[in-house]
């Protein structure tokens, strides 16, 4: 019921955010992995991978559910290492921490 009401919650967040529409950047040159504990289910990753895409200066992102690994592209000319770090998406999954990044 939880994993439910959080993947309802981010869709919802991700309709404001995003307008629904998907969108990819092109210049993406720098990469972070993320460790997000909260990540337990598909539905899960599948909802915070589209919530992600969908963030201008995001270009790719991979989800590695079973070590709970978020790798992102990311172009910095857009948007920091730091303001990935900060989106309201991690807050729903108790925070996230950086793995291996550019900085």
């Amino acid at each position: 019921m939880r994993c439910f009401l959080l993947v309802a919650s981010l869709a919802l967040l991700l309709g404001c955010v995003s307008g629904g529409s998907v969108a990819k950047q092109p210049n993406a040159s720098e990469v972070v992995v993320l460790k997000v504990e909260g990540l337990s289910c598909p539905h899960c990753a599948d909802t915070l991978k589209t919530y992600l895409i969908n963030t201008p200066g995001i270009a790719g992102v991979e989800v590695e559910l079973e070590n709970r690994l978020v790798k992102i592209n990311y172009d910095p000319s857009v948007i920091s290492e730091g303001e990935i770090l900060n989106l309201p998406v991690f807050a729903a999954f108790g925070g996230a921490e950086v793995v291996n990044g550019s900085s």
